[in-house]
Order: C-alpha cells, then structure tokens, then sequence
C-alpha cells in the first residue's frame, strides 16, 4: 500500500485518491466502484485491498477509504447525502490535484471542528490499536452496501450452495449402493 502521511493518521493518504477516483468516475460513484478505481490506480494486489484489519471486522484498505470519504464529507468535498453513492461537491472538483501536505491540513482542520464541536473523538469512530473503526455516521451507507452486495451474490452463493448438497448427497448416494 501507499506509505503513510507524516503527521496524520493512514487514512489520510487516500484523500487524493479518493477525489481522483470520483472525478474519474465522472464525479460520483458507489463506494465498491470508488475502492477499485483507487486498487487499479494505485497497483494494490488482491492481497493488500484484502489485509484485515486486527478486529477482522472489515479489509483495512475499505476501511481507510471509507474513514477518507468521512473527512473528505465533513470538509465539504464530498456530497453524501444520495445512500450508497459519494459525489463532489464544486469544493472537491477544484480541489485536484490534492497534495498530501494539503491532506494533512483537511484533516487537522476536521479533527479541530470535532475538538469545537465537543464530540469526542471515540463518538465520531474509534481506534482501537492501529485500527480506526468506521464511525456510526458511516455505518448505515456500509451497511446498505454489505445488504447490495449480498442481495446480487446471495442467489448465486445459495444455488451453489444448493448444489454442493445434491452433490455430496448423491456422491453418499452411489457410494452407499457401491458397497451394498
């Protein structure tokens, strides 16, 4: 994966990519599409996209790039406000090209809207060792995706499932008789 901001926390290292990413996706896209756009332009292998975190809870890299969007949101560079789908605001399109030094400073002046604002840190998300837990604003837009993902995979995972039964019980079946 990419090397981490000085300074900051490893998420921010994806701001970048993740404006790169809806900008080339023609300014909006679900999360899955934005995640792939930054593996591929990034070179990450299956592996690195596929790291979990130390809770096993989710891959690191969905969640350093969903913490990305939850910042890039909050500063108003991104538009969440359509279920599912993050797009750039005018804010986030004049952005490009977002320097890491730039990221840091998003990411600072978040944090101080949080330290004003009175919300703890650990009610915005939580870090729990080098993890950072995706915070309970972004829970529901993880969830409807996990709840897309398994409505478009769940058919096939059954029907194969399904099968892997028959199969198993009709290999039991023909054993059976063959040592009658």
């Amino acid at each position: 994966m990419t090397k981490r901001a000085p300074g900051a926390p490893q998420f921010v290292r994806f701001f970048g990519p993740v404006l790169d990413a809806l900008h080339q996706l023609g300014g909006s896209g679900r999360p899955d599409e934005v995640r792939s756009v930054i593996a591929q332009k990034l070179g990450l292998t299956e592996k690195e996209q596929s790291e979990p975190l130390p809770s096993k809870a989710q891959p690191r890299f969905h969640n350093q790039v969903h913490w990305a969007r939850f910042y890039l949101s909050k500063a108003g560079f991104l538009d969440s406000s359509r279920r599912g789908v993050w797009a750039l605001t005018e804010k986030g399109r004049t952005a490009l090209p977002l320097t890491e030094a730039i990221a840091r400073v998003i990411f600072r002046e978040v944090s101080a809207t949080f330290a004003k604002s009175k919300i703890k840190p650990q009610d915005a998300g939580s870090k729990q060792g080098d993890e950072e837990v995706i915070p309970e604003a972004d829970a529901a837009v993880i969830q409807q995706t996990y709840r897309d993902e398994v409505v478009t995979k769940l058919p096939v995972a059954i029907a194969s499932w399904i099968l892997s039964g028959f199969a198993n019980a009709y290999c039991e079946s023909r054993d059976s008789r063959r040592s009658a």
